[in-house]
């Protein structure tokens, strides 16, 4: 049981230094959590309201779970330092990471768009 509150306390903390990076991947976390929220949301209305429009629900859930993923990628390339070895991500700055995302999120979106009409 320790081990759980342990893992929970770790998660928010991040490395307990407060620096700014700990704050950036605590809000990207509250993203994620979102993210799987309304994932949660749309499948918990399908299964009970059922899905007339289903090209809205399709975009809908691809979108949510999508931007799930690529907040993930975020998160690694975020959460890795110089110190990582070779087996991690390539390294690359926090600032194109999150050109890297945006620019992602944006084809997603257009995707999602595409699927409404």
């Amino acid at each position: 049981m320790s081990e759980k509150n342990e893992g929970s306390s770790m998660l928010w903390q991040g490395s307990g230094d407060g620096s700014k990076g700990d704050s950036l991947l605590q809000i990207v976390d509250c993203f994620l959590f979102y993210f799987l929220l309304v994932s949660g949301l749309q499948l918990l209305y399908f299964a009970l309201g059922g899905a007339f429009p289903f090209a809205s629900f399709l975009a809908g859930l691809l979108s949510s779970v999508g931007m799930f993923v690529l907040t993930v990628g975020l998160r690694i390339h975020l959460s890795s330092s110089s110190s990582t070895p070779a087996p991690g991500p390539k390294l690359i700055s926090k600032e194109r990471a999150v050109l890297e995302w945006l620019a992602c999120t944006s084809c997603l979106l257009l995707v999602a768009f595409a699927l409404l009409a």
